[in-house]
């Protein structure tokens, strides 16, 4: 861990003290809360009993009193309750960063996507490059880093990443702001916005929907009429009508509405959540061109908040309906799931799409979120530069995923497009390959690289790594690994830059084979515009290609009958195998 890192952790592990300590604070007061609540509550219906069996109307003052003081604990409660939430959210938040930092990260709430690059470089799942960096806190947020990972833009496009990468890494404060509300969400509440947009055909008003609204200002109207004294007896008579009917549908209709709204009924915390998100990011000042055109596109050119704030008053009132009492007086009175049949209706005819353009920026701004943390936690990482013309560099290039204390750098300079890595068994060969694929894969999403420098062009990556037979298809494992060298051969007619990292080509056939296959392959890779890494135990093929080949190395060294590695590449064809002492070391092979 470096000094830099030992520094920002020690900011960490302060504010999870101070947010612990306001996170105590709190439970204590809801506690308190809690308490004098159900006192309030309990006084209320004591005094009112007092009141009718003792025939004191005095006693009813007094209890409405209690009433009023239970409903005001009841909302002070709730915002109380939202400040231990987001409490409980920084303190995740910090102790993710810490995680990160001393090399704890793993995690199981991972984005599996299928790709042979993936398998092969760790770029997803438990233990990979995307688990490692992830801040994002929303499915949409997941899938568009996924997408800078993997996908293949212009050299434009990347560049337009790293200036908004780059001013991400310098906003700490506004970063952590972001990913300690976005982690209030939860999965529960997600899918309740999903459900939402999904349920637009069963909340689109028809003609029942239009004659209970007329049916709910028909009781308003009278029940005024009725208290101002206006219109008496016909206002009487007029309400007790208006409301049997509505009685009449409340029962009909109420077992349906609750199915409906069952499913999104956790939104109203999400919505203010969102809001919160929304509001950050709108008094933020951005310079970048990418940041300032996600902010246009947000509060600009549509205004999301006010989008969101009419949301928030429908889920308001959904809340409300969780309430017994109010689900059946409000709906007596002001067919309340009529009217939020129709507000929901309205937003999502009217201000959807403005929500679902807005969490897509919003998605693009937690992968920049994402790219900037290795910055952000105080790794020793660069901004690696992108160039036109075909080249690869770097200086003391690291693995993402080995802890800094134990990791080697690697120097390199492309010189021949092909270059060839032998080298003894567990010397490093293939790590050093993963190294430079997930480097050049952070390179491309606009993102820091493990490297004191770097520089590279903008190419499509593929690999042959782990290969694996396929039982279901009846392939073989050399089967697999010719086709998946065959795309490589194809993906010369697209005339585009490309690396190929190819890890023991065709170990699975012959030597005599092998050698035909190698020649045949680098024969057409070299007369595109790849760039091919490969290892091999064969040194028939090292010592026979007459193509203009790199040739790199490992080695491992002997002391006191033991083997060691010490991971450097170097520049040449490996003098040295270690197979023979392997096989005596495990008793295979007897002296």
């Amino acid at each position: 861990m470096s000094n830099q890192q030992q520094i920002i952790k020690q900011h960490y592990l302060n504010y999870c003290e101070k947010n612990g300590a306001l996170l105590s604070k709190n439970k204590t007061m809801l506690n308190f809360i809690a308490f004098f609540r159900f006192i309030s509550f309990l006084l209320c219906i004591v005094l009112v009993l007092c009141g009718y069996f003792m025939n004191k109307d005095a006693l009813y003052i007094f209890s409405g009193l209690y009433l009023i003081l239970f409903i005001v604990l009841v909302y002070w409660y709730k915002a109380m309750d939202l400040k231990r939430l987001t409490y409980l959210s920084r303190q995740e938040t910090f102790e993710k960063h810490i995680h990160r930092i001393e090399g704890n990260w793993r995690t199981k709430d991972t984005l599996e996507v299928e790709s042979t690059i993936s398998d092969d470089l760790d770029l997803f799942g438990d233990f990979s490059l995307f688990s490692f960096i992830d801040s994002c806190f929303t499915p949409f947020g997941k899938v568009t880093l996924s997408k800078y990972l993997l996908n293949h833009d212009t050299k434009e496009d990347v560049l337009i990443r790293q200036e908004a990468v780059k001013e991400m890494a310098s906003k700490q404060g506004f970063s952590i702001e972001l990913e300690s509300i976005g982690a209030r969400l939860s999965k529960k509440s997600l899918r309740s916005m999903d459900a939402l947009i999904e349920a637009l055909p069963d909340l689109q008003p028809n003609w029942t929907s239009w004659v209970f609204d007329v049916l709910r200002y028909i009781v308003i109207v009278s029940l005024a009429c009725l208290v101002l004294g206006v219109f008496k007896p016909y206002s009487q008579l007029v309400f007790q009508v208006s409301v049997v009917i509505q009685l009449i549908s409340v029962i009909c209709m109420v077992p349906y509405y609750s199915r409906l709204f069952n499913s999104f009924k956790y939104l109203e915390n999400t919505i203010e959540d969102f809001l919160l998100i929304f509001e950050k990011i709108k008094n933020e000042e951005f310079e970048s061109e990418e940041l300032k055109r996600m902010k246009d596109n947000c509060f600009v050119h549509m205004n999301v908040i006010d989008s969101l704030g009419r949301l928030n008053k429908a889920t308001k009132l959904l809340s409300t309906r969780l309430n017994v009492f109010a689900l059946l007086v409000l709906n007596l009175l002001f067919g309340l799931d009529h009217y939020i049949n129709t507000c929901l209706s309205n937003w999502l005819k009217n201000d959807a799409e403005t929500l679902i353009n807005a969490c897509d920026e919003l998605s693009k701004l937690e992968a920049y979120l994402s790219l900037s943390v290795l910055k952000r936690d105080g790794f020793d990482v660069c901004v690696p530069e992108i160039k036109e013309e075909t080249t690869l560099s770097f200086v003391n290039l690291r693995h993402p995923l080995i802890q800094p204390d134990i990791v080697k750098g690697y120097d390199f300079l492309l010189k021949e497009h092909i270059c060839c890595i032998t080298g003894s068994n567990m010397s490093g060969k293939t790590t050093f390959m993963r190294s430079v694929g997930l480097n050049l894969i952070l390179a491309q999403a606009g993102g820091y690289t493990f490297a004191k420098e770097m520089s590279c062009s903008y190419m499509h990556i593929m690999t042959s790594m782990r290969i694996k037979d396929d039982v279901k298809e009846g392939y073989s494992t050399f089967y697999n690994e010719v086709l998946r060298i065959k795309e490589m051969v194809d993906y010369v007619q697209n005339n585009e830059p490309f690396i190929c990292f190819i890890d023991e080509i065709f170990k699975g056939t012959n030597s005599k084979d092998r050698f035909i296959g190698v020649k045949g392959v680098l024969n057409h890779l070299s007369r595109s515009q790849a760039v091919v890494f490969l290892t091999t135990h064969d040194l028939e093929i090292v010592n026979n290609l007459i193509l203009p080949i790199d040739h790199y190395h490992f080695i491992e060294s002997y002391r006191d009958n033991k083997l060691y590695f010490d991971y450097q590449l170097r520049n040449g064809i490996c003098p040295s195998t270690n197979g023979e002492f392997i096989l005596k070391e495990v008793g295979l092979i007897l002296d």
